[in-house]
């Protein structure tokens, strides 16, 4: 019986060890959690999302007074003056004649931005385009001045006519616009071109056989024009017709 209590004892005593062990062996990572130290969430750093409004260049189209539903704008972007532009975008105006550029790129140095009117067909000039854009901040509104494409009327001489210079040419200016100026444009199919000088918001010039720019070496094909031009820097211009002179010097 000694021996059999013995026994007993000495394996009920390891068995407690054994529990003893697992226990302190689960328990040592809780025993590194404490209830007073802070959840490892509150570890993390939250930002809030920051985001800049974009950058716009609005305006408005119209023709003769109403809005020019469905015209082609194109955000333009040019170096130094005179120098090719390029198109940045192109948008649709919508049945209030607006349009909208969103997001646009910050311009390089040296750069400037102008929307213009591309024709689609339709009777409107042929082209328009605002005056330059050469400041622009992340973030800002532009609106740009609102422009009107309805057609400068070309009427003396009819289309491929033939005429005695001098000639005085003949254009019904565009109504409701009386601070636009044109200028008279002739141009050759060598490269060769005429300008008036500002004729205010006229609808005559007179053209001199010596004002034709011609090289008479093939013989020309000339196209006249009216350009019109605002006190803010846009200008336009209407479709040209084909012309020809009968009594140039050769």
């Amino acid at each position: 019986m000694n021996w059999l209590l013995r026994r007993f004892l000495m394996i009920g005593i390891g068995g407690l060890a054994v529990v003893l062990a697992v226990a302190l062996t689960i328990g040592s990572p809780l025993e590194a959690r404490r209830s007073d130290d802070p959840p490892v969430l509150d570890k993390f750093v939250y930002l809030p999302m920051v985001s800049s409004p974009p950058t716009i260049i609005a305006g408005k189209v119209m023709n003769g007074g109403s809005p020019e539903v469905n015209g082609l704008v194109a955000l333009m972007d040019q170096g130094a003056p005179g120098t090719p532009a390029y198109q940045l975008d192109y948008v649709h105006t919508d049945s209030e004649g607006n349009y909208q550029f969103s997001d646009v790129p910050l311009l390089r140095p040296g750069y400037s931005y102008f929307v213009r009117f591309i024709y689609q067909g339709g009777n409107t000039l042929w082209t328009w385009q605002t005056a330059p854009i050469f400041e622009l901040k992340k973030g800002d509104y532009v609106t740009m001045p609102t422009f009107d494409v309805a057609p400068v009327v070309l009427t003396d001489p009819a289309p491929d006519g033939a005429v005695t210079l001098p000639h005085t040419f003949r254009w019904t200016p565009r109504p409701g616009n009386p601070n636009e100026t044109y200028r008279f444009y002739l141009s050759e199919t060598t490269g060769n071109t005429f300008f008036s000088p500002d004729l205010g918001h006229n609808g005559e010039y007179t053209l001199r056989a010596e004002d034709v720019p011609t090289s008479l070496d093939p013989a020309p094909t000339f196209t006249w024009t009216v350009l019109i031009y605002t006190a803010d820097g846009s200008r336009g211009e209407m479709h040209g017709r084909k012309v020809s002179f009968t009594n140039l010097a050769q």
